[in-house]
């Protein structure tokens, strides 16, 4: 069995919702494009078009997550599966 520390959803159900959202936001929104620019950096031939593109995708979250970790530690209220699907 594993461990239930630390809690990585909050008890709160809107906080928990928030977490949710922002978890799915991380595997659409920035793995996906920094998956793209992994197979990019591979390629014989790059698609600078798909490059550019997955760029901007990650420069936006992360500019995002700069503004959600305004003076936080973590996304949350306290570390959560947020915080490890950015990770």
């Amino acid at each position: 069995e594993y461990p239930h520390e630390p809690e990585l959803l909050p008890e709160d159900s809107g906080e928990r919702a928030r977490i949710r959202l922002l978890v799915d936001f991380a595997d659409r929104a920035f793995t996906l494009p920094v998956m793209a620019l992994e197979h990019e950096a591979r390629a014989a031939e790059k698609d600078e078009a798909r490059v550019q593109a997955a760029r901007e995708a990650v420069v936006r979250t992360l500019q995002m997550l700069e503004r959600e970790l305004a003076g936080r530690e973590y996304l949350g209220e306290d570390f959560s599966l947020a915080d490890v699907a950015f990770a």
